[in-house]
């Protein structure tokens, strides 16, 4: 459903251009994997303990 959105003259969303990226580029999922469990990690360490 997400490609026919870009067919109707819309522009595609980011969430939806790193998709694409993550699908050609592995090493680009690996890296937005690794960062995203960063920010993760970080928002657990600064919340209520």
């Amino acid at each position: 459903s997400r490609a026919v959105l870009t067919h109707t003259g819309r522009e595609p969303s980011p969430h939806f251009l790193l998709g694409e990226e993550m699908t050609r580029n592995p090493l680009t999922k690996v890296t937005v994997l690794l960062v995203y469990h960063s920010l993760v990690h970080a928002l657990v360490q600064l919340g209520p303990k």
